[in-house]
């Protein structure tokens, strides 16, 4: 991206060189007037039509990264002690796609009643956006700006109690845009040595709400009764989906 606008400031450069020139020479006795103004007003065309292609490219490239980044791989977990306190966190390892970039958004759902808190060990939480249907935006910062082409990690917790048990038993991830890998694991630390669950990885479109009409089933996952979790790596996910796994309670 930034060697497209290197060119295209190197000609428009150029052009304003030969304008230049172009003008300087109206000004001397003996100029050729006619052959001048017309090539000042191809000159003018191209130049407009680079700045054209530049902002069309400026638009095209953020509606493609309007996050400011791109994701290279993430892991989400959900875990939880006691059935109860519940621990969700997230790690994106992602390609900075802005010139320069100061803060990202991180979105979420919680299904359940009590507010959550959230916090990061690597960003800083700046202003956090609760909607009416449970979607929750936070903004990190990071410790310096970041520039286009950096690599970085994000990293985002929430924590929040489920007491009442009135939160879906899901954890998922939207895939906006390619990516390598996502990995999504469920701790279920508090299950007994009877629990014999078993958990859906699943998809949906972005967009729409999870029903059994537009839901596909990807996987079946049998837990890790030594380890006491559901976990899933998938690789090269098709962009334009939510991934989630489903699981029955201990």
């Amino acid at each position: 991206m930034l060697m497209q606008f290197w060119a295209v400031f190197v000609a428009t450069s150029t052009l304003f060189s030969f304008l230049g020139f172009g003008i300087s020479e109206l000004l001397k006795p003996d100029h050729n007037t006619k052959a001048w103004i017309a090539l000042s007003a191809v000159l003018l065309v191209s130049i407009g039509f680079l700045a054209l292609h530049t902002v069309t490219a400026i638009i095209r490239h953020r509606r493609r990264y309007p996050n400011g980044y791109s994701v290279i791989s993430t892991t989400t977990t959900l875990s939880t002690l006691d059935g109860s306190a519940l621990v969700y966190e997230v790690f994106k390892h992602v390609q900075i796609k802005r010139s320069f970039l100061a803060d990202v958004t991180h979105s979420f759902t919680w299904s359940g009643t009590e507010r959550p808190v959230v916090s990061s060990d690597l960003q800083t939480v700046r202003e956090t956006l609760s909607q009416a249907n449970g979607n929750t935006s936070v903004m990190l910062g990071f410790d310096r700006i970041k520039r286009y082409d950096d690599v970085a990690v994000i990293h985002f917790r929430m924590k929040a109690s489920d007491a009442d048990k009135k939160s879906n038993p899901v954890l998922g991830v939207k895939v906006a845009d390619e990516l390598q890998v996502i990995d999504l694991t469920v701790q279920l630390l508090h299950a007994s040595s009877s629990y014999q669950g078993s958990a859906d990885f699943e998809r949906f479109p972005i967009g729409v709400a999870a029903t059994a009409a537009n839901t596909q089933p990807l996987k079946t996952i049998a837990f890790n009764t030594q380890l006491k979790k559901f976990e899933i790596t998938y690789p090269n996910p098709a962009p334009g989906y939510v991934y989630q796994l489903r699981w029955t309670r201990p």
